[in-house]
């Protein structure tokens, strides 16, 4: 696996990939900053994402950390946790 092409995304830019296209995030500098990824459905669905170490040549399934709600067909219904 190597490195291909880098795209610089400066304030107000954006850059479209396909759904097999291989991405990463860089953020050079020590002021605060925010970015916006739209996966096409929420990312607590998306449990096939696969997280890549070029140098180590190794890949994993990545965790997406915080979960802002429980996915479809996982754990309990909202209706079911209402009182």
């Amino acid at each position: 696996m190597k490195t291909g092409e880098e795209i610089l995304v400066g304030q107000g830019g954006g850059v479209a990939l396909l759904a097999d296209d291989i991405h990463s995030v860089r953020v050079d500098g020590d002021l605060p900053v925010r970015h916006l990824h739209l996966y096409g459905r929420a990312l607590e669905t998306l449990s096939h994402r696969t997280s890549f170490d070029v140098d180590a040549e190794t890949c994993k399934t990545m965790d997406i950390g915080v979960k802002s709600r429980v996915a479809e067909g996982e754990g309990e219904s909202m209706e079911s946790n209402s009182a």
